[in-house]
């Protein structure tokens, strides 16, 4: 299994270069961006049970806060113990474990990744974030797909990290859809020829810890130099091997020691978490279908969710529809396949498939006597956090009290007091004159 990882890694890796090398003209002008914190990463590419890689990582735990595992080009079909037993050390160590996904840029049927985010977590419930491999940064349907994925992986796991490796430069437009991106990964050679581009996000040096550089190849007369200018390229995450293809991640660095030495004398980077984010305008359309019937003292509301997506699903327990509502109006009852309601909130537990419909909501309310005004509002969220607001009217109660009684019905309890307090009054004033006149006689 390892001779299949390693030569699919190698090919991928090929394929990488060969798109360096076809946009490195059109790369923008040089930046400056210097990193001010930085930290070890690594693609630990090798079986849990070989004795190279492991051992470092085990020796310097402290000092590497996150390693990406992969045990089949991905999670594979059932579960490794060795890979089991490795990210529990990991966990142990206060590594997190980084599971690969491949999606062959972005050309890889989307619900295999989205299985294989899934599958990552049931096969190895100790896994701490996805790391997307092979991604590009080439037009709308490209982004569209890699936010799709981004926020799908959020949604289920919100604190784990999502890591997307484009090789090379990524763009502006990618921002919200990675923790962290490794925008540099090739041998020594080609990396003298990546230049920091002025975009407004690559070069910020507040970013320093969104970017990722993975230098192979690289001689140890060459370590200083390459890792200051890893520095110079604003990358907060650094991994630097003078390991070679066809797999440059299966063996310690030899100067390994040495590194995490010069790299220490930065401040240690910190993980990021983006957090959901909504969709590119167009990538994932919605339209909500809503109406409402009022009735003797009730409002009726029937709703849907409509997916226009041609492409995606929208993802299971990512819909739901919630309500504002004014004083003197409460949920009577809900019934609808498939949504379950607590509070004032009701969500559609299955995915809604592309160009479908949801089964319909209906809800009752009630109004009351105690109803003054108001409407009521209808919020329908679907994924991600893209949502729509509609108002209802309500009705004023009928079959209440005038508003003369409600007040005398409101108010007697108090009159009886003031009428029950001046009879005592009064027949205290009787007593005291009693009194008065029985002295005056004596």
């Amino acid at each position: 299994m390892l001779n299949i990882v390693s030569r699919f890694i190698a090919a991928k890796r090929l394929v990488a270069l060969l798109a360096f090398v076809c946009i490195a003209s059109s790369v923008p002008t040089p930046a400056e961006a210097v990193a001010t914190t930085q930290s070890m990463a690594i693609p630990a590419y090798e079986y849990p049970t070989l004795t190279n890689l492991w051992p470092f990582i085990d020796a310097n735990s402290s000092q590497i806060p996150f390693v990406i595992v992969n045990p089949a080009s991905g999670p594979g079909v059932s579960t490794n113990s060795d890979y089991t037993t490795r990210i529990a050390a990991n966990n142990a160590a206060n590594i997190k474990s980084i599971g690969y996904v491949d999606t062959s840029y972005q050309a890889r049927p989307y619900t295999d990744v989205i299985n294989d985010i899934d599958l990552w977590y049931s096969l190895y419930p100790g896994v701490q974030g996805i790391f997307l491999d092979q991604v590009s940064a080439t037009g709308a349907p490209a982004l569209c797909y890699s936010a799709y994925i981004y926020n799908y992986a959020k949604i289920r796991h919100v604190s784990d990290p999502v890591m997307q490796n484009f090789g090379t430069y990524t763009t502006p437009a990618y921002e919200p859809y990675g923790d962290i991106f490794a925008n540099a990964e090739m041998d020594h050679t080609l990396y003298q020829t990546w230049t920091l581009p002025t975009d407004g996000f690559q070069d910020v040096a507040a970013n320093a810890n969104r970017f990722w550089h993975l230098i192979h190849t690289t001689d140890g007369s060459d370590l200083a130099s390459t890792l200051t200018q890893t520095r110079n390229n604003n990358a907060g995450w650094v991994y630097i091997t003078d390991d070679i293809l066809p797999n440059p991640y299966d063996t310690a660095p030899t100067y390994g020691g040495t590194e995490l030495t010069d790299i220490a004398s930065l401040p240690a980077s910190t993980i990021p978490n983006r957090g959901i984010t909504a969709l590119p305008a167009g990538c994932l359309d919605t339209t909500t279908n809503a109406s409402s019937t009022s009735g003797t003292n009730s409002v009726a509301f029937t709703g849907s969710i409509t997916n226009q997506s041609a492409i995606y699903s929208l993802p299971s327990d990512t819909t739901s529809i919630s309500f504002t509502l004014p004083a003197g109006v409460s949920i009577a009852n809900f019934s609808g396949t498939g949504w379950s309601c607590s509070g004032t909130t009701c969500t559609y537990s299955p995915a809604i498939a592309a160009l479908a419909t949801s089964p319909q909501l209906n809800v009752t309310f009630t109004v009351d006597c105690s109803y003054q005004s108001g409407t009521i509002g209808a919020t329908s969220t679907v994924f991600p956090n893209t949502t729509s607001t509609s108002q209802l009217s309500v009705p004023a109660a009928s079959g209440c009290p005038s508003a003369v009684a409600t007040t005398l019905a409101s108010t007697g309890d108090s009159q009886y007091i003031v009428i029950a307090i001046g009879i005592a009054m009064t027949f205290m004033g009787i007593t005291r004159l009693w009194v008065f006149r029985q002295q005056t006689k004596n």
